[in-house]
């Protein structure tokens, strides 16, 4: 057998002790590292963000804008994502006399990306882009492997054909499945349960071979690999957050999403999923991360990527709430009362999720700030009732009107015909102004296009 480092494989090392490795991903679950304290000194300033008119990479795009020492290029396909929270990023980032880059593209089309690393120089990408919703992987298992395994590898792909040597990954706690012991850490079995953990896994995989490949050519590659646990909250400043208008959210929405609708009038009742799971209340318990939080780890991994490496964390508060309880605490919160319903457990879901983050504490020195899921919820619901579907005044017009241009009386236009597609060229004032009426009217095939400066 030949073997290509000093240190056995994890399968061998295992069938000598007489243990079997049961996970599925890419690390042992029987013999973790040590824990070791990352150097913190990466320098970068060049950095794409895939997915970054979405929920968490807008976050990450603005604690980048924070720090002012980053030159951002947000990458998104506005199929989930939202053509506002850009607009938004990019006021801000005027406002600090920064500048944030944003270009409609699919993440899958490897030319594309590779064209785009190369104009921006970029130095790091940090890939959020993909679907997130477990049920509707379930119902549509294929989508979500081209969304996330398939456009995972283009984008290798596209960076080494750019010569972009960093990665940071976002992955999901779905990788680890039903587990049987808890907290999860970092060597937990990884064994999906449903197409989305499957595919993150699998994208996981790519990662991992395509860095083993590089240093068995001498050729610099690091990554990190994050799994998220349940993301709630929006910026503490109410200056971005979520904008979850796409479909796919108002029939697979996550659970304090749905709340909030609830309390705001936009469904009658909560649907809980699942209620004789084995925990304190029959409901799926869950461990809840702020998104400010979430995106401070990324911040910290990179400065910690360095030559070959490969990093993989565990990121949640570990105090675990049940849907029962935080429906209380969003009551808690929004004054309002929010109904529920009791409906059978949907396939793939797992009864309890929750991890001990020891490992990312340690090495990077990360710590929540917003631990008090009180704080997370009420950040959350300060978002919907201030910002949640009033666009940015300067991203829809020049005289920075906000609000409905036309009212039912006095909106002459045509009713909606075929929806055909339809071309804006220049994202200028009149540019803007036309894809804003255009939504109004209800069309969504169009596209804004404008050219990189």
């Amino acid at each position: 057998v030949l073997l290509q480092s000093s240190s056995p494989p994890a399968t061998i090392t295992a069938a000598v002790l007489g243990k079997q490795e049961t996970t599925c991903g890419g690390f042992s679950a029987i013999h973790p590292p040590a824990l070791v304290r990352r150097p913190m000194r990466a320098k970068v300033s060049r950095v794409l963000v895939t997915g970054g008119a979405g929920f968490i990479a807008s976050h990450f795009a603005l604690m980048l804008l924070d720090a002012k020492s980053f030159e951002v290029t947000i990458v998104d396909d506005l199929s989930r994502g939202s053509i506002e929270t850009v607009l938004r990023l990019q006021t801000l980032a005027a406002e600090s006399k920064q500048q944030i880059h944003f270009e409609q593209l699919d993440v899958s089309q490897q030319f594309a990306m590779e064209d785009l690393l190369k104009r921006r120089g970029i130095e790091l990408v940090v890939h959020f882009s993909g679907n997130a919703y477990v049920g509707e992987s379930v119902e549509s298992p294929d989508d979500y492997f081209q969304n996330i395994t398939v456009s995972t590898v283009a984008l290798l792909r596209a960076m080494e054909g750019a010569a972009v040597d960093k990665l940071i990954f976002s992955s999901s706690c779905a990788t680890f499945g039903s587990p049987k012991e808890f907290p999860i850490t970092e060597d937990t079995p990884q064994r999906p349960t449903n197409p989305y953990g499957m595919a993150k896994l699998q994208a996981e995989q790519a990662i991992i071979q395509h860095l083993n490949a590089r240093k068995r050519k001498l050729k610099p590659f690091s990554a990190a690999l994050l799994r998220y646990f349940n993301v709630i909250g929006a910026d503490p400043a109410g200056r971005v957050g979520p904008h979850l208008k796409h479909v796919a959210n108002q029939r697979f929405p996550r659970i304090v999403d749905a709340a909030y609708d609830v309390a705001q009038g936009l469904r009658p009742e909560l649907k809980v999923m699942g209620n004789t799971f084995p925990t304190k209340d029959g409901s799926a318990q869950r461990d809840y991360i702020h998104v400010t939080d979430l995106v401070d780890a990324h911040v910290k991994l990179m400065y910690a990527l360095h030559d070959d490496e490969l990093l993989y964390y565990n990121v949640g508060n570990g105090n675990p709430f049940t849907v029962k309880e935080i429906v209380d605490v969003v009551r808690k919160v929004t004054g309002k009362p929010v109904p529920i319903t009791l409906t059978p457990q949907r396939p793939g879901d797992p009864p309890i999720l929750y991890t001990k983050p020891t490992k990312i504490m340690h090495e990077i020195g990360w710590k929540p700030k917003y631990a008090d899921i009180e704080t997370m919820v009420r950040h959350g619901w300060q978002w919907r009732q201030a910002h949640y579907g009033v666009p940015p005044a300067p991203s829809i017009d020049p005289l920075m009107h906000n609000g409905a241009a036309f009212t039912a009386e006095t909106d002459a236009a045509p009713q909606l015909g075929d929806n055909p597609r339809i071309a804006i060229i220049g994202a200028g004032p009149t540019g803007l102004c036309a894809a804003y009426r255009l939504t109004e009217l209800g069309y969504s095939n169009w596209e804004l296009l404008e050219a990189s400066p």
